[in-house]
């Protein structure tokens, strides 16, 4: 028989102060790798102007200032751990620098040749890589983020940006990629609060 508490999203028994306790424990120790994936990103979103050069070598260069943009606006997270702003401010700056870029990202497409026809490909890499970004955030935000960074693409795409972008296949390939997301985020705080209580007991 499974116990009644086998389902939750935390183990049962964890009351409030422990678990504020236990967010400020998983900041500090995995803020690090966080912003080093950030200072990650801030490269890669510039650097893929190489796969504009690549769908449409023509039109490419009208998109160039916008990859530069796309770093430029990541590159607020990482400088905001650094410079020890509150932990309650930088998630909701990571997924608003994280929406900003989305809607640049749309903004290329619209000027690439064939461009919406690659799109829901290219969504893939917000969904793979902001959940790493958002480890030590507390799990109810980081799924919220992972849904609005679904719906988000959408929603622009109703308002013809890009224009012609296959909503259907943006649908299938984004959304397992979002419900993996949210059950990677959910299993990796579970474990991770398993881990800290054990330590706490020790």
């Amino acid at each position: 028989m499974i116990p009644s508490g086998a389902w939750s999203i935390s183990p049962p028994g964890v009351d409030g102060d422990v678990r504020e306790r236990y967010h400020a424990a998983k900041f500090a120790d995995q803020r690090a790798f966080s912003a080093s994936l950030g200072f990650a990103s801030c490269l890669v979103a510039p650097s893929l102007w190489i796969w504009d050069r690549v769908v449409d070598p023509v039109h490419a260069p009208e998109t160039l200032l916008l990859r530069l943009l796309m770093g430029a606006l990541m590159l607020a997270y990482p400088l905001a751990v650094l410079a020890g702003v509150a932990r309650r401010w930088l998630l909701p700056l990571m997924v608003g620098c994280a929406f900003a870029m989305q809607l640049l990202f749309a903004a290329i497409l619209d000027r690439l040749d064939g461009g919406a026809l690659l799109g829901p490909g290219g969504y893939l890499f917000f969904q793979l890589i902001a959940p790493l970004i958002m480890i030590p955030f507390p799990p109810r935000g980081s799924v919220l983020a992972v849904v609005g960074l679904f719906v988000l693409p959408l929603a622009a795409s109703f308002a013809g940006l890009p224009a012609g972008l296959d909503r259907s296949m943006y649908l299938v390939m984004n959304g397992a990629a979002a419900l993996v997301a949210v059950f990677s985020v959910l299993v990796l705080d579970r474990l991770t609060l398993r881990n800290y209580l054990g330590q706490v007991e020790l």
